[in-house]
């Protein structure tokens, strides 16, 4: 279970970078990345995306990850927002 995704603006070097932290309730992710290269609309995009296929990859380990959708359906996309909200209120 992912615990937590979120998103952190700052000065940093590295144009982008996801923080995983494993913790009791479940799997913490962040991801930093330089606001002088990538824009937060697609840093969101490319973390939604990110998630969509850990969560893919934990509910079907045995299926080869090359045969996973990279995009997310419009359902998909409006229960990762549910998800990441619920998460934001813990």
């Amino acid at each position: 279970m992912l615990k937590g995704a979120g998103i952190n603006t700052l000065e940093y070097d590295i144009d982008l970078s996801f923080v995983m932290e494993a913790q009791q309730q479940g799997l913490s992710i962040q991801l930093l990345y330089n606001s002088q290269s990538v824009d937060a609309s697609t840093a969101e995009k490319l973390l939604e995306n990110y998630v969509h296929i850990l969560e893919k990859v934990v509910t079907d380990p045995a299926r080869l990850v090359g045969s996973f959708e990279l995009t997310m359906t419009d359902e998909e996309l409006q229960e990762q927002d549910e998800f990441l909200k619920s998460m934001s209120e813990l």
